[in-house]
């Protein structure tokens, strides 16, 4: 590869991205731009460094245009390919899974974490409604936290997705950080054990439709007990540092905060 080839990458991102724009109204093609100059500082060396430019340039034209991986495959050799395949998110795949694959990929890795220095610049949420920054926020510092514990795993000798730690989570959950069907903004994350039975659910719905028997309230004098889970670290939490917390005390995760609404559903008082 030389010069030519980010050259070339650069003309697919521009040309991929015309007339797109990011959340804050800016021109699209402005983020890979940034990202394959973050990506290409962050390279321990020359080869790396080259590489990641011309992922950094094309890392978002498979999933959000109409370019093909296959396309690439016919300009790019297979290692730009594979990255740019590892950094491409699957329809109903969970975190966990996507920043496994993404960690495993050494330029893909590396991209990643220029995405995100890139997502998480001030001067770019300040453009943003302060709803979607604390949501952005939270996304963001979620993905690095799985792809710090991806590094752990990789580490330990771990192969493929980290193995889920803590108790198992019933009901009609939709990934693996606890949302389920009836609750499932980047804010849910919690799953609570149910007085009744001893099992985690996502909420009071999902016990309701798939436990067979009737929820029971855990009682005050029972709140020392810990009975809620954090989607996101796996930390159980007793119910009375839950009830007076915005986020998760172990790592910072922010609850919704809507759920108050419920509390009654869960617990007596």
């Amino acid at each position: 590869m030389g010069e030519g080839t980010v050259r070339r990458a650069e003309e697919i991102a521009r040309r991929a991205h015309a007339g797109q724009t990011d959340k804050g109204g800016g021109d699209y093609v402005e983020h890979p731009r940034r990202v394959a100059g973050y990506a290409a500082e962050a390279a321990p060396d020359a080869g790396l460094r080259e590489d990641a430019q011309v992922v950094g340039w094309l890392h978002d034209v498979v999933e959000d245009t109409g370019t093909s991986l296959a396309e690439l495959r016919g300009i790019f050799p297979e290692r730009i390919c594979a990255a740019v395949d590892a950094m491409t998110k699957r329809a109903g795949e969970s975190p966990e899974r996507y920043c496994a694959r993404v960690q495993g990929d050494v330029v893909a890795a590396i991209v990643k974490r220029a995405d995100l220095r890139d997502n998480t610049d001030p001067a770019r949420l300040a453009l943003l409604p302060s709803e979607v920054r604390e949501w952005l926020r939270e996304k963001y510092a979620r993905t690095e936290l799985l792809l710090e514990r991806a590094a752990a795993s990789a580490e330990d000798g771990v192969v493929g997705e980290p193995a889920l730690r803590g108790p198992r989570v019933l009901g009609l959950t939709v990934d693996e950080q606890t949302r389920c069907v009836h609750y499932r903004r980047e804010v849910d994350v919690v799953a609570i054990r149910f007085a009744c039975c001893g099992e985690y659910y996502p909420c009071h719905a999902c016990h309701e439709e798939t436990a067979g028997h009737p929820a029971r309230t855990w009682p005050a004098e029972s709140f020392g007990e810990k009975a809620i889970l954090c989607g996101v670290c796996r930390s159980e939490l007793p119910i009375s540092e839950y009830l007076g917390a915005a986020s998760c005390p172990r790592c910072g995760t922010g609850f919704n905060e809507r759920c108050s609404l419920h509390r009654h559903l869960y617990f007596a008082g």
